[in-house]
């Protein structure tokens, strides 16, 4: 008997736990898939509705979608993780079962329960398998020739390709008996094959677009576990065009888990470089709420909230700036701005999460340099220079014409009831950098003292 332990990898398609379990080509092998979500844990974490709705919704496809394949399935909801490997644990033993094979997590409480879970079962002789799926190649596998993990993107990127271009990674085949697709897989699967069909040859120059953005919308099914890099590589192979920066994108996800499996710190909320805790962070809360709900006087930022509290999305470069107001103008404390973003987001992922924002606050592995400040009336000037993406989500200035809106005056802001800016750009640039130096010279002196 093998149990078959689903917990991110809850799809049909290319996953390597059918071909483990015997499974690729009949369902005779005594079998069982057990699936076990933890809505309890995933609101501990901090995820919000957008990302844990459909996360249970799929778990109850997939279920559904299994039992009438004739797959043995028993679908068992609990609060926490250790509540589900005990609950694992003991159908283990109740079937006597001699192998659990399950898709490899890399959180630090998800490694904590496989360790309990794997400890108990070999007391029993019962074997814990983990396939790496969700990324394409081992965290520990990937190194400096030092034997260090990476800490700088391009040099991981390099040594990623490098590994691919000797070993690619093709998706693994779909199992026989798989007739169908639960509805959120089939979903995912004719998605990507729009977006790479129509219009991944525009990605490259126009993802920057932040009024008509050309971007995949697959993140929050990348988050879920319905789609890999190995299918987005395939996919994009298929169509013969260049696909580098995209296929980066994917790389860059695969870096961040790389970054929080060497460096767990990050699950304790600290900083990837030790010396900018030494920033002397706010936590106004009247200035983090005024940020949250696009009330911060510049008009793209404020844009780019309000499509955040609305819809769980924005684009890409929106996330950017809006994130670097928050600590390099408003000087509040990137995990504010980090736990927001995470209970909002639909695609919200822990460790990309946590990437973008140490990147954009200077405090992370191969992050923005603490001296680079995006101005964001600039940044409204030059990725929404109609201001279309103002007008679509910042209402009451959307009858200011051209690109006047990014910068209304002061009677125009009277008349619409638009605020005034919470800070000047200038001052607030010149501070930030002031306490990012004070707090490396302070660092430097410490460790001169010690």
């Amino acid at each position: 008997m093998n149990l078959i332990w689903l917990r991110t990898s809850v799809r049909l398609l290319d996953n390597p736990a059918w071909g483990l379990a015997t499974l690729e080509t009949s369902l005779d092998t005594p079998h069982c898939v057990l699936l076990t979500p933890t809505p309890e844990q995933y609101r501990t974490h901090g995820y919000g509705p957008r990302k844990i709705d459909p996360w249970l919704a799929q778990f109850n496809a997939f279920a559904e979608t299994l039992r009438a394949l004739g797959v043995n399935v028993e679908l068992h909801s609990v609060p926490t993780y250790r509540e589900a490997a005990a609950w694992v644990l003991s159908r283990a033993t109740a079937l006597g079962a001699r192998t659990v094979i399950a898709d490899r997590e890399y959180g630090l409480n998800e490694r904590r329960r496989d360790a309990w879970l794997g400890k108990r079962l070999n007391a029993q002789n019962i074997a814990l398998t983990l396939t790496n799926d969700r990324v394409t190649f081992a965290p520990e596998s990937l190194l400096t020739g030092q034997g260090q993990p990476f800490k700088v993107y391009t040099a991981y990127k390099n040594a990623w390709r490098k590994q691919w271009s000797s070993a690619p990674q093709y998706p693994y085949p779909r199992p026989t008996w798989a007739t169908q697709l639960p509805a959120p897989e089939e979903e995912a699967q004719s998605a990507m094959a729009d977006f790479v069909a129509q219009d991944l040859k525009h990605y490259s120059t126009a993802r920057n677009d932040i009024t008509q953005p050309v971007v995949s919308g697959l993140s929050p099914l990348i988050a879920n576990g319905l789609l890999t890099t190995r299918q987005a590589f395939a996919a994009a192979a298929e169509q013969r065009i260049d696909a580098e920066q995209w296929l980066n994108e994917w790389i860059w996800r695969e870096f961040f888990h790389a970054v929080a499996w060497h460096f767990p710190e990050i699950y304790r909320h600290r900083p990837l470089q030790p010396w900018t805790d030494l920033v002397p962070w706010s936590d106004d809360q009247a200035l983090f709420s005024a940020w949250c709900e696009g009330r911060t006087g510049y008009p793209v930022v404020d844009a780019a909230m309000r499509q955040l509290k609305s819809t769980g999305q924005m684009p890409n470069r929106a996330r950017m700036f809006a994130s670097a107001f928050l600590t390099k103008d408003l000087h509040l404390d990137w995990r504010l701005g980090e736990a927001w973003f995470l209970a909002q987001l639909n695609d919200a992922d822990f460790v990309a999460n946590n990437g973008n924002w140490q990147w954009g606050a200077s405090t992370g592995v191969d992050a923005a340099p603490y001296f680079r400040v995006f101005n964001p009336l600039r940044q409204g000037e030059k990725f929404d220079p109609n201001g279309d993406y103002v007008r679509t989500w910042v209402t009451e200035l959307a009858d200011l014409p051209g690109k006047s809106i990014h910068n209304p005056s002061p009677l125009e802001r009277a008349a619409s009831g638009y605020p005034d800016p919470l800070v000047i750009h200038a001052d607030a640039a010149t501070r930030i950098k002031a306490l990012f130096k004070q707090a490396k010279d302070l660092n430097n002196g410490q460790q001169n003292d010690d």
